[in-house]
């Protein structure tokens, strides 16, 4: 029985290793190579050199390098005796970066050597843009000194390897730390990049994300070169290293105003370097007409002081410094320069505009100075007249210009001195007053009313604008709306705008290019410009004096008719009761 259930039992079961990997393990991974690479073989040296091309794998490998040129050197006696070398023959590659190529795949020899050189070959590919990213290794270079060259034809390199020649040294100057904050910035960068401009149609991104095709439009197309008003679209392109390294981008154009366009937007990358690219497309579609013009014509176009010295002096340029005023002999007029001169206008004008953007402390004073205006063009800006609504040391950060649109105050009844709160003031535009708030007071039912008259903000003037009051006087602001610009993109924030009051600072996001903006109003001020706005039935009725009639005087023709009118006088008395 025990003889039968032991030959029940399976025997097991034994496989034999592959015979070219026990036998001749250099034969097996040797094969690997020639089957994988497809190299050129050459003996040397008691060693069998593979010469062949390595393409990186990664689909997202920052570098341009299209191939690795290798020499991979395995002696007779490998994996017994001697160890495999790899040496890169790339001539468009720093010699410092082949070196860290190869002391890579060295390394990776000593750290794994049990691996097949086809594995340690798919390893130097993935480890190959950590190897690149590090610090160039030190080379010296040793050049003979055999006298004076003879002139010859130097071979010009391609553009392609010009381009990385100047790409990868400029690796070394920046630290792991700035590389970090790069990558972390890129990241913010593109992902703000790609909502704002994503759903625009004709968008597109490349696989690799370093370059973005992006449609162009603007409003100011009809002021853009007439080479460029067909253009529908351009090409963003994104170095590994932005924002270390500036953005660049390509018209599909062939005009010289077109390569203006590239040069100027570089220009201005590489000094703008901590701006978003949602601000640089920003600012490319806002001032492309300017970028396109030609750079090396500039300095001509500008005023350029007096450089001849032949010229002597005039008599009537000697009376350039006269003298206006006989009782101040000592304080000279000088004269304006025609070149400061603007088209279209005179000095006389500009005289008066300049004087009047700082002209808002003072009731006096603003009356002056549009009473000094006899003619020009009718301006936009609201008349000065009522109450002007003042923010001394109004701030703006990121603001061009901000609007008082919605504003709510307090106000103060003349009759009783209720105050009472007037709310949704908008900016009166209509000539027949139309737009004012007519109320009466909830306590002494006295009618009285109440009009806006906005005005711009910004950074030389804090008027808010004016108002017009009947029956009422105002007391203080209530939270209000702004509408600011952005200074960036100059794009409005949109309807309702922002509401802040006195003593807040307020924030606000740019719809168009994502800025920030901020302001504060520190303190508010009503200033009476003038009692323009009194009604003139309101005005103060003029005192009437009251004087008593005069007696009428009794005339007597005779002695007698006096003493008849004398009894009479009498007769009636007593008739009296008493």
């Amino acid at each position: 029985m025990s003889n039968t259930k032991k030959s029940q039992q399976p025997a097991p079961r034994t496989f034999a290793a592959p015979k070219p990997q026990v036998e001749d393990v250099r034969t097996f991974q040797v094969g690997q190579i020639q089957r994988r690479f497809k190299p050129t073989t050459d003996e040397k040296d008691h060693a069998t050199v593979f010469t062949f091309q390595m393409i990186p794998t990664d689909p997202d490998f920052p570098y341009e390098i299209d191939a690795l040129d290798c020499s991979l050197k395995i002696p007779h006696g490998y994996p017994d005796n001697g160890r495999p070398l790899l040496k890169i023959l790339n001539k468009d590659i720093p010699r410092g970066f082949q070196i860290n190529i190869e002391n890579g795949f060295h390394a990776l020899c000593d750290n794994a050597p049990g691996a097949t050189l086809l594995g340690l070959m798919n390893r130097l590919d993935k480890q190959l843009e950590s190897i690149l990213s590090g610090e160039m290794a030190q080379t010296v270079k040793l050049v003979v000194n055999r006298g004076p060259p003879k002139p010859t034809a130097v071979p010009v390199p391609s553009a392609s390897v010009t381009t990385l020649l100047h790409r990868l040294p400029a690796l070394q100057g920046f630290t792991s730390e700035q590389r970090v904050d790069a990558e972390k910035k890129r990241q913010s960068d593109t992902r703000q990049f790609e909502a704002r401009f994503g759903r625009l149609p004709h968008f597109a991104k490349s696989p690799d994300g370093f370059s973005y095709t992006l449609p162009i439009n603007s409003p100011k197309r009809q002021s853009w070169p007439a080479s460029l008003r067909s253009l529908r679209s351009f090409t963003l392109l994104l170095p590994a290293l932005y924002p270390l390294e500036a953005s660049t981008i390509m018209l599909d154009e062939e005009s010289k105003e077109a390569r203006n366009v590239e040069t100027a937007f570089e220009a201005r990358s590489e000094d703008h370097l901590d701006a978003t690219l949602t601000q640089q497309i920003n600012y490319l579609t806002q001032h492309l007409h300017e970028m396109a013009k030609d750079r090396q014509q500039e300095p001509d176009l500008r005023p350029v002081p007096v450089s001849t010295p032949q010229k002597t002096v005039t008599p009537a340029q000697t009376g350039a410094l006269r003298s206006t005023d006989p009782d101040r002999p000592h304080l000279h007029v000088i004269e304006r320069p025609p070149e400061w001169t603007m088209v279209g206008g005179t000095d006389d004008e500009s005289d008066s505009s300049s004087s009047d953007g700082y002209s808002y402390d003072s009731g006096d004073d603003v009356e002056n100075s549009h009473d000094s205006e006899d003619g020009g063009a009718p301006v936009s800006a609201p008349v000065e007249k009522g109450v002007l609504i003042s923010f001394p040391q109004l701030e703006l950060y990121g603001i061009e210009l901000m609007e008082l649109t919605t504003l709510n105050i307090s106000v103060k009844c003349e009759r009783c001195k209720d105050i009472m709160d007037v709310e949704k003031l908008h900016n009166v535009t209509a000539s027949d007053g139309s737009g004012i708030h007519d109320a009466s007071c909830k306590k002494c039912t006295t009618r009285f009313s109440v009009g806006f008259r906005a005005d711009l903000m910004h950074a030389n003037s804090v008027r808010a604008g004016y108002l017009d009051l009947d029956g009422c006087t105002v007391v203080d602001m209530l939270p209000s709306s702004f509408i600011p610009t952005c200074a960036e993109c100059s794009t409005p924030h949109p309807a309702p705008g922002v509401i802040s009051v006195r003593g807040e600072s307020t924030m606000a996001i740019c719809r168009e290019c994502h800025k920030k903006t901020s302001f504060r109003i520190p303190e508010v001020k009503f200033l009476q410009i003038s009692a323009a706005a009194i009604r003139a039935s309101k005005a103060p009725v003029r005192k009437k004096v009251c004087s008593l009639p005069h007696p009428r005087p009794i005339h007597f023709e005779t002695p007698t008719e006096a003493s008849e009118q004398g009894a009479a006088a009498r007769d009636a008395f007593a008739g009296l009761p008493s």
